[in-house]
């Protein structure tokens, strides 16, 4: 019994050490002199204090200097109520926290190390709304150093493939999330979206769209999946979500970019082949017209349009033509001459393509091309000549 009881402190007293071994140091503002609690009060008000603090020793690679914000906010938090965080006079805030987003009353800022010296400044700004009429600061916020995951701006993306997808193609998504800190991220949990969220617009159709984990420092986890747009309206695609254990015990909820995407539909660039002559006699030079239209609403460029004809056929010039830019709801026209010296009839296709960022590629639908010797269209001549005679004979018989 003694020896297990013994077990269970040294087992304590080890987790306790391994989460004390990520403070490096800390201190409250009531411990540096800022006693009282920072109040601002009244409809849409706002009020800034000054909090100065020492950092003896400047924090070395791996470690993080935090500021600890702890507030209330009354009767409820809600926007736009918000604290702005300033350093060292800098006139652009360090980070503007919404009221909804602290967690428990807490908001964790993490202050760039470049910009931390031995004397710091902070300006703590609190601006209250109609709904959130006063916004206290207490004075067990704190600031300290520590050894923690961290996950700045650009650790957590979301990737398509195609910025302009062809309407219910499939394109594919890369979600990354990299854990550029000191410590492991434990609890780590990402979703391809929130869950909360439908978007009947964007449908994930194969692939890993959740993942859950540890991400120790350097690691990087990813989803690959793939999606279908099914309307030409959508424009931005929901952002990923990611949750995990901070240094604080807090699960922490972070949001990767909305990546942006404009839809287009499948005909937006309408390549159409056309023919002067869909029957030929063999050795005459037959005019092929390929014909591409924009059915957008924007323009298109870098066009290329190419005829793919069978290869009895034989084409004048060059099989592909090119273009700068097309207008919407214009038509661009692309003449051919063709011969053939073996009768029969012969597929012609068409390719049309588009480029911005990537390419699109449009095809068109297949014709034939006829082409019959002289002598068997002398042959159908006589015989329609002969029919006629005997019609005219057997008219003339019948009505003697």
């Amino acid at each position: 019994m003694k020896k297990t009881i013994l077990s269970a402190i040294l087992f304590l007293a080890f987790i306790l050490g391994a989460a004390d071994a990520l403070v490096l140091s800390e201190q409250s503002f009531e411990k540096i002199g800022y006693k009282d609690t920072f109040i601002v009060s009244g409809v849409q008000k706002e009020g800034c204090t000054q909090i100065v603090f020492y950092q003896t020793n400047l924090p070395a690679e791996g470690q993080f200097v935090v500021l600890s914000v702890h507030a209330e906010f009354k009767p409820l938090p809600q926007q736009p109520a918000a604290i702005s965080v300033y350093l060292n006079d800098e006139n652009n805030a360090l980070k503007e926290v919404k009221a909804t987003e602290f967690i428990s009353g807490w908001s964790r800022i993490v202050l760039p190390t470049e910009k931390v010296k031995e004397s710091n400044t902070l300006k703590i700004c609190a601006k209250t709304s109609n709904a959130t009429i006063e916004i206290d600061v207490l004075p067990d916020s704190m600031i300290g150093t520590y050894l923690m995951p961290y996950f700045p701006e650009g650790s957590f993306t979301k990737d398509v493939s195609v910025r302009h997808p062809k309407l219910r193609d499939e394109i594919n998504v890369t979600v990354k999330l990299k854990n550029y800190g000191s410590e492991k991220a434990y609890d780590v949990e990402i979703k391809q979206k929130k869950p909360e969220i439908d978007r009947e617009d964007v449908k994930a159709i194969t692939g890993a769209t959740e993942w859950t984990g540890e991400l120790g420092p350097g690691e990087e986890a990813k989803l690959e999946f793939t999606v279908r747009i099914t309307n030409p309206n959508t424009r931005l695609l929901p952002a990923a979500q990611a949750t995990f254990t901070n240094v604080f015990k807090e699960q922490e909820t972070i949001y990767s970019n909305y990546p942006e995407i404009v839809p287009i539909e499948p005909n937006t660039l309408e390549p159409v082949i056309l023919l002067s002559n869909p029957i030929n006699l063999l050795g005459d030079n037959s005019e092929i017209i390929l014909a591409v239209k924009n059915n957008g609403s924007n323009p298109l460029y870098n066009v290329s349009a190419k005829l793919i004809p069978a290869p009895e056929l034989f084409v004048q010039g060059d099989l592909e033509r090119n273009i700068d830019a097309i207008q919407p709801d214009q038509t661009i026209y692309f003449k051919f001459n063709a011969t053939a010296n073996t009768r029969g009839k012969f597929p012609l296709n068409c390719l049309a393509s588009f480029t911005d960022i990537n390419a699109y590629a449009f095809n068109c639908d297949e014709i034939n091309i006829e082409y019959r010797s002289p002598e068997a269209n002398l042959g159908l001549s006589v015989g329609i000549i002969m029919l006629i005679i005997g019609i005219f004979f057997y008219a003339y018989i019948y009505f003697r």
